[in-house]
């Protein structure tokens, strides 16, 4: 959590500076927004998969948190999805 916090202070607040100041042209910011919203989509996506490993145990379960496959999956693809959007931004 404290890296997707770290990750988004780092890309946000210079982002929020450029684009206030008009560095950027408007197809970039555009873009660069909606990879910054993805970003916290990915941040709502993880607590969502952990959310689902945090029930209680019944009595023939370990005591050891199990998450959702699919919800792990659905974190797993939007993280490579938000990756292939920073790689294509970066070689336009």
């Amino acid at each position: 959590r404290m890296w997707g916090r770290v990750l988004g202070l780092v890309f946000g607040l210079p982002f929020a500076y450029f684009a206030a100041t008009r560095k950027l042209s408007a197809p970039l910011t555009r873009r660069l927004g909606l990879l910054m919203l993805m970003g916290g989509g990915q941040g709502l996506v993880g607590w969502w998969m952990v959310k689902s490993g945090l029930k209680e145990p019944t009595e023939y379960q370990y005591d050891v948190p199990r998450v959702s496959p699919y919800r792990l999956a659905a974190h797993l693809t939007s993280a490579f999805v938000i990756y292939s959007g920073l790689l294509w931004t970066t070689l336009s």
